[in-house]
């Protein structure tokens, strides 16, 4: 995760998949934590996530 996060830059990209989804809400909108390495991203200068219109999609009421 060291040197994930001493990158210069960082690029993720995640196609379609539930729990991609849930992964990406987690690193975006999650408080950084150790427990979940991924939130560690925000905390990057330069991190630039990219997915499709799937995964970007709501969630359906009631998760």
């Amino acid at each position: 995760m060291r040197e994930l996060l001493g990158a210069r830059r960082m690029r993720l990209y995640s196609e379609t998949g539930a729990w991609k989804q849930t992964v990406i809400r987690i690193l975006l909108f999650g408080h950084v934590s150790p427990e979940i390495p991924v939130t560690y991203c925000q905390e990057h200068p330069d991190c630039e996530v990219t997915v499709d219109a799937a995964t970007a999609a709501c969630p359906p009421l009631g998760i």
